[in-house]
């Protein structure tokens, strides 16, 4: 991996991932991306963060740079970073190490060396033939030149994985509900129906990975693994994917609480066992199993037009600000919104399908959710 990009360094044995000497399920980190992604709209505010980054890389490929945006791409980037420890990985691993490597390369400093370079080398590409032919080169300038790329190549490795980061969660948020919600139409969860569902989902992806086995300590045991280094959040998230779903582990969404839970054998079990939300248990303490008992819902059906009508406006609101289109707060009120509405359609019997659909349009949940911010 290019100049410290170490994010993706995980180590596998059995049915375990270990990442910072920490021990993990193989396939949990696709459920802890799945509840975290949306959280706080973690994913969306990664997405948004990529116009300077976008600008300095579109320049530099052309052999110019503007100090003024790449500083601002360093920024966005160090925002990436503050969000970043909200989801896993990133919290077990050296934030604050990578923080500095961001803020002492994007500098003006750096911005004014790398013009000098592209400047230098224009000079020397205009030298006549002779001077060509005889790699004369002006006095310092190979040792400036070899110096000046390494610099080069550490900013756009950089540059890239961040660019790419947030368009990484979307493909991989977006696919891996899409596997979830296939599994509604599998007759069985056993591995040759979850495995050919995933690969009509995910089709093949060459992963950028390098592999190689290494010997780790665990107490006082030592333990060959298979150390994978990923130069991608979506090889990362993919490879934990398909590693658990080889073990049968995949991940599913309670039908109550609508957390995502990992699955470890093949039973077609709707409901995880955490406990079921106070505001629709009427402040009762029961498991979202015990909840879906009580009130008859073993069995429900396939499709859920409620579900997909919430499913579908909560994408295009993740969509929306991710392309600036809307603010941070109004999204958010949104969400929370549509999450009521939704709630209302599922348990009151006043509240009918057609006043949701009619509240669930786009135009009338983004006024109400204005008028809610304005109260507050």
């Amino acid at each position: 991996m290019p100049d410290k990009i170490k994010f993706f360094t995980a180590d596998y044995r059995d049915k375990y991932v270990y990442i910072k000497s920490k021990k993990f399920l193989i396939g949990s980190f696709v459920v802890d991306f799945l509840n975290q992604y949306e959280e706080n709209d973690n994913g969306a505010r990664i997405a948004s963060m990529r116009y300077d980054n976008w600008m300095s890389s579109s320049k530099m490929e052309k052999g110019y740079i503007n100090d003024y945006e790449f500083i601002k791409a360093g920024q966005e980037i160090l925002y990436i970073l503050d969000v970043l420890p909200n989801m896993s990985p990133f919290q077990y691993l050296d934030i604050e190490a990578e923080k500095k490597l961001i803020a002492e390369t994007f500098t003006k400093e750096n911005a004014d060396y790398i013009l000098k370079y592209y400047q230098q080398r224009a000079r020397v590409s205009l030298q006549d033939e002779g001077a060509m032919s005889l790699d004369i080169l002006p006095d310092g300038y190979a040792e400036f030149s070899k110096e000046a790329n390494k610099l080069l190549t550490r900013v756009k490795a950089l540059l890239q994985f961040y660019k790419n980061i947030g368009n990484d969660m979307i493909k991989a948020f977006e696919k891996l509900t899409e596997f979830v919600w296939g599994l509604e139409d599998l007759e069985h969860y056993k591995e040759n129906e979850l495995l050919t569902l995933a690969y009509d989902i995910f089709g093949v992806d060459r992963f950028n990975i390098a592999a190689e086995y290494a010997a780790i300590t665990k107490g006082k045991k030592k333990m060959l693994v298979k150390r994978l280094h990923f130069k991608t959040f979506y090889s990362f998230i993919l490879t934990d994917f398909f590693e658990g779903l080889a073990l049968g582990h995949y991940p599913r969404q309670c039908e109550v609480c609508e957390t995502y839970f990992l699955m470890k054998n093949a039973r077609k079990q709707k409901y995880c066992t955490g406990f079921a939300p106070l505001d629709i248990t009427g402040g009762k303490k029961l498991t979202c199993r015990q909840y879906a008992a009580m009130v008859g819902r073993k069995e429900l059906a396939k499709n859920d037009p409620i579900k997909d009508i919430y499913t579908k406006r909560c994408a295009c609101i993740r969509t929306e600000l991710s392309r600036n289109k809307v603010r941070w707060d109004l999204a958010y009120e949104a969400k929370q919104l549509a999450k009521e509405l939704k709630t209302r359609c599922d348990y009151e019997e006043d509240y009918t399908y057609e006043e949701y659909l009619k509240d669930m349009e786009r135009n009338n949940l983004y006024d109400e959710a204005e008028k809610r911010i304005k109260k507050e």
